[in-house]
């Protein structure tokens, strides 16, 4: 297997929920996917025995792409032997890496498998990064919260690989700093239960009782969408770009892939046009049979965060109204009347589609379309461009309930897309290796050759027939059946064939030539995989971590490795899992502030809220928001 040297080579990196979700997201373009265990995934719902995996990571190597299993929650004592064995079986089946939260499994008995630090680890302050990275883990994942600044200092300082999420859903705490699911009912989010907390409504008070806003999704952001800054992360060195969702649908899976496929592709394609310095990790290319649109999947519509740190006043993060998924915008209503509206609408509406909308008090409304006809030519009130979407004139709609709370020039939005899901329910994408083949005549006997991607190549001598009575096939015969690759992953580029050639074989036995040459290239492929292996790097511990930071240990060698580095001295040693006490611990740490969100910031707002302390309250609990203007945070209390 050979490298091009001073080439950087740019992993697009999907969820997988199960083995056909990774299947699916490598047919979509995935150089690697990310998938959870039986257990000790940071998604309990998404475990996955080892035969499922195995067959994950067959197909993959295929394409030479990586399957990563999370292994990132906290672990407790008793689970140890556990997790050492998982790990020792995980590498047995060809896993390319673990990705872990607990950093006691550095202090394991364990294969030379390759270890990420995952987001869980909290990397999101530069002291801590340097620490987890002089631990000689292979690869860090960022924290979302950072800015592209931030980014090129820690590229600076470190050795490891670096990952960023590009897209999908977002914690609002600080990850693998959240205790609010576990203080309020048990369910950890350190341990893959998070009961999504912050996707609650709440009210807002100051201390005097003021309610400032009342009943809103206060702290439930929208989704990470990082496409307009690829080619910036790529510069600052970020190598691997991750899509969220291992407990999203097929369709979200295989439409972000295939999205951000063509996105990489293309930043890939800009920055090399000066010099040629990266390229995509895994071999093969995919082809879409549907145009990817983001807006068509799951969505609570987007933001890009903190990623640009010049553009965060009057930035909306959060969707205050809405927790769900509302989908695209498609069009403004022009008249309504029970369960018919008319809409001015910008994309063609079928029968069975989920609409939805906000109504007057901000509540989000939903229907299912009964039956959709044409209303170019009704006498509504208003042209036709009065609310500039219009692309297929109007369409009547029959919703299958009574519309009382819709209104003339209310947006509607379509989050159910069937004809869209339809095509994903079919053969949205392949997936294809080239080969070219060539056949040349050496001493008497023809040598077929079947070169393909990453240097493999295959060969199969044949010596012709000496019957004269034999007919040799035609050059156009030849050419034709070397192209047939049936169900096999190759896709035939060049045939080589010498002039004159003279083939004196049956069509069957020419059949039976490019499936073993074929088969043979597959096996070489498998034998020559560049699986990878970890970094002997000695530990030379660096950085120096915040004394308020919560540590998160569980186990005995979490805390051998803390006490290596902190002595005995170890501020909140325990993870408040295993301690159970939250009373003095920020219950959530963020970054998003809800002073800002509400445009009511000090620093942005010379007039704005400069109470230190405002409280949110849900149906069951109180909790106490301290704001942190100096470091910008805000740290969330049980009251």
């Amino acid at each position: 297997m050979i490298r091009e040297k001073n080439i950087t080579e740019l992993e697009l990196l999907a969820p997988a929920k199960n083995a056909d979700f990774g299947i699916a997201a490598i047919k979509a373009g995935a150089d690697a996917v990310y998938i959870g265990a039986e257990q000790f995934g940071a998604r309990a719902a998404a475990g996955n025995s080892l035969s499922e995996i195995t067959r994950l990571v067959e197909f993959a190597h295929q394409y030479y792409a990586r399957v990563y299993v999370v292994v990132n929650t906290i672990i407790y004592e008793n689970e140890l032997s556990q997790v050492e064995s998982l790990i020792h079986s995980l590498y047995k089946i060809g896993v390319d890496a673990i990705i872990i939260q607990d950093l006691g499994i550095l202090k394991m008995n364990i294969p030379p498998i390759p270890i990420f630090a995952s987001t869980q680890t909290n990397n999101y302050d530069l002291e801590r990064i340097k620490f987890i990275d002089s631990l000689g883990v292979d690869r860090i994942i960022l924290a979302r919260e950072l800015s592209l600044e931030q980014i090129d200092t820690i590229r600076q300082h470190t050795r490891a690989d670096l990952e960023a999420f590009i897209y999908g859903a977002l914690c609002v705490s600080l990850s693998g700093q959240c205790y609010m699911s576990a203080e309020s009912c048990g369910r950890s989010a350190n341990r893959g239960e998070c009961s999504q907390m912050c996707r609650h409504q709440f009210t807002l008070k100051q201390e005097d009782g003021k309610v400032i806003e009342k009943d809103k999704y206060l702290l439930s952001l929208k989704d990470l969408n990082l496409e307009n800054y690829l080619k910036s992360l790529i510069k600052s060195g970020v190598t691997s770009f991750k899509i969220e969702g291992r407990l999203k649908d097929i369709s979200y899976i295989t439409n972000s892939v295939a999205h951000f496929r063509l996105k990489l592709d293309d930043a890939i394609r800009l920055l090399n046009l000066k010099e040629k310095r990266y390229k995509k990790q895994s071999s093969g290319e995919s082809i879409h049979h549907f145009i990817p649109d983001l807006s068509r999947t799951f969505s609570r519509g987007t933001t890009n965060y903190f990623i640009d740190s010049i553009k965060l006043k009057n930035r909306k993060m959060s969707t205050f109204d809405t927790q769900k998924s509302i989908g695209k915008l498609i069009g403004t209503v022009c008249e309504a009347s029970g369960r018919a509206i008319i809409i001015d609408n910008s994309e063609q509406i079928n029968n069975n589609d989920g609409l939805c909308y906000y109504d007057e008090k901000g509540t989000l409304q939903g229907f299912s379309v009964n039956s959709v006809s044409d209303a170019s030519h009704s006498k509504s009130k208003g042209n036709m461009q009065d609310f500039g979407v219009n692309k297929y004139g109007k369409t009547k709609i029959i919703a299958n309930k009574n519309l009382k709370s819709i209104k003339r020039g209310t947006k509607l939005y379509r989050n159910d897309d069937v004809e869209f899901e339809k095509i994903m329910k079919n053969k949205p994408c392949d997936r294809v290796l080239r080969v070219d083949i060539s056949i040349a005549d050496q001493e008497g006997k023809l040598i077929f050759t079947a070169k393909g991607e990453d240097n493999n190549i295959s060969t199969y001598s044949y010596s012709p027939a000496t019957d004269e009575q034999r007919n040799p096939l035609n050059f156009d015969t030849i050419e034709k059946q070397l192209r047939k690759t049936g169900n096999t992953i190759f896709e035939v580029g060049k045939v080589i064939i010498p002039q004159g050639l003279k083939l004196a074989c049956s069509i069957a036995e020419l059949n039976q030539i490019r499936r073993e040459l074929l088969d043979t290239l597959l096996e070489k492929r498998r034998e020559n995989y560049p699986q990878l292996h970890r970094q002997n790097t000695p530990i030379k511990y660096e950085g120096k971590l915040r004394e308020d930071e919560i540590l998160n240990i569980a186990n005995s060698l979490s805390k051998k490795l803390y006490t290596e580095v902190l002595g005995e001295n170890l501020h909140h040693q325990l993870a408040p899992e295993v301690s159970k006490d939250f009373s003095e611990i920020p219950l959530m740490t963020t970054c998003y502030c809800i002073k800002r969100e509400l445009g009511v910031c000090p620093k942005d707002n010379k007039k704005g809220n400069k109470e230190k302390y405002l409280y949110l309250q849900d149906n069951q609990n109180k909790y106490k928001v301290q704001f942190d203007c100096a470091n910008c945070r805000n740290l969330i209390y049980k009251q």
